[in-house]
């Protein structure tokens, strides 16, 4: 069920998000994470105001995969 799988992946995000961001989207499910990131909106707008080249190139290498 997606309810089930939605929340298996936000108890493993609570998990996880005390650290730093790269460490957090490094171990964040990366499909989760892809579907999260690939819409039109976010993508118009995070690229548009990125100020990481860091955390750019990993979310651009996220929506390439």
């Amino acid at each position: 069920m997606p309810e089930q799988r939605n929340k298996k992946i936000l108890d493993n995000v609570r998990e996880i998000t005390h650290k730093d961001i790269m460490t957090i989207l490094r171990e964040i499910d990366r499909e989760f994470l892809k579907e999260t990131v690939s819409g039109e909106p976010f993508k118009k707008y995070f690229f548009e105001n990125s100020k990481s080249a860091e955390i750019t190139d990993y979310i651009r290498n996220i929506l390439t995969e």
